[in-house]
């Protein structure tokens, strides 16, 4: 009986410890490139290797372009994709801040390009069937989007982007579903595949003259937070 309790004492130790080796993020290394350096400086320790690891995606839909050549010998643009998973209550928000500090200007440019567009709808909506109606304004470019959209809105902010990243930062993996854009029940598997594979082509064919009918290359990074 005494052994049985001295083995199932060293068995739970050592789960413990693999557990507590699991759970603990790899360390930092020791020299940051400055611009990481700079964009976890205000974060508790404990959550640097989480911001600075997830600050890639929003810092990728900056660059417009912009070629890598990666270590298999194929040129990529910065398609970046992050999923950070810990349990809950872990603080996974800490990679709210900083991501909100590097997609300020590109939300100022969404800001004023929303507003455009919804003035044009407007004037679209006051105008008789019969009369002139102006053409979709040019230079709409929205690169952060809400990822419960259509396929239409998700295939014309594409369009409108002219190869830019759109970008979505999603609280939980979940939110993914709702880009389930068509009957296809998992598009949204579809897009997140194509947007890694270089000169991929997506899009959609309608007949009606009002609908969107483009083929679009898609470049799309995004944050994502789940538990284990």
């Amino acid at each position: 009986m005494k052994r049985t309790l001295t083995i199932c004492k060293q068995l739970k130790e050592e789960t413990k410890d693999q557990i507590s080796e699991i759970a603990l993020p790899p360390p930092m290394p020791k020299k940051l490139p400055p611009l990481i350096k700079l964009l976890v400086s205000q974060t508790p320790k404990i959550y640097q290797p989480a911001v600075a690891h997830a600050v890639f995606p929003a810092l990728g839909a900056h660059l417009w372009k912009t070629y890598f050549r990666y270590i298999d010998n194929v040129e990529h643009e910065a398609t970046l994709m992050c999923c950070l998973m810990a349990g809950t209550g872990a603080g996974k928000n800490c990679i709210s801040e900083p991501i909100n500090r590097i997609m300020a200007d590109i939300r100022r440019q969404d800001r004023d390009n929303l507003q455009r567009e919804k003035e044009w709808k407007k004037e679209m909506q006051t105008k008789g069937a019969n009369k002139d109606k102006r053409q979709r304004p040019e230079g709409l470019v929205i690169q952060e989007i809400d990822p419960d959209m259509t396929n239409a809105a998700f295939v014309q902010r594409l369009a409108d982007a002219e190869e830019r990243f759109l970008y979505t930062k999603m609280n939980e993996i979940d939110q993914f579903d709702a880009l389930k854009t068509s009957a296809r029940s998992k598009a949204h598997f579809q897009i997140m595949c194509l947007a890694f594979d270089p000169g991929n082509i997506y899009g959609q064919t309608r007949v009606g003259t009002g609908s969107v009918s483009e083929r679009v290359c898609i470049g799309f990074n995004w944050n994502a937070s789940t538990t284990v």
